[in-house]
């Protein structure tokens, strides 16, 4: 039974009330052997994206939440944890940029300034890793549109310049 289903199964909001939270547990443990660790990474964004899918088109919040408070966390720690391997994040790095724009077309303005746009500034900051940098060039890319004019012009513009 895939991921998708078992949220099917469960429903949203059992769903965003147990498995979720399981899944941000078990990915972000620091407790993880690292190549456990990056099994249950590639098994997990393999099926992110049908997740994302189901969760988004809840006519409830807790979908909504779901994708807020345990898949953000989720990317963030793809993106920005040294736990990861570079080889697990050059095998799915564009698959789970294209995750991460499916999940900022779903937030609010406010939740997508608070939430997604730290990540890639963090990524474009980085002075001591350019993979890290360009990383953050590809997901700008990816995520402009959805981010939109006033979030680029506020924070990216001035991100852009001092690259």
């Amino acid at each position: 039974m895939q991921l998708n289903e078992k949220a099917e199964a469960l429903g949203v909001s059992l769903t965003v009330e147990h498995l979720l939270p399981g899944l941000q547990k078990v990915i972000t443990s620091e407790k993880n052997p690292p190549e456990k660790l990056q099994l249950y990474v590639r098994l997990l964004f393999k099926e992110m994206t049908r997740l994302i899918s189901y969760l988004s088109k809840s006519e409830i919040t807790a979908g909504y939440n779901g994708i807020r408070d345990n898949l953000i966390p989720i990317f963030k720690f793809f993106f920005e944890s040294d736990l990861i391997e570079d080889t697990t994040r050059s095998e799915l790095q564009k698959e789970v940029v294209e995750q991460l724009a499916l999940v900022t077309k779903t937030l609010i303005h406010d939740d997508r300034v608070e939430l997604v746009l730290p990540i890639m500034l963090d990524l474009l900051k980085d002075d001591i890793d350019e993979e890290k940098r360009i990383l953050g060039l590809e997901m700008l890319d990816a995520l402009v549109f959805d981010l939109g004019p006033d979030i680029c012009r506020n924070y990216l513009m001035y991100e852009i310049v001092s690259l």
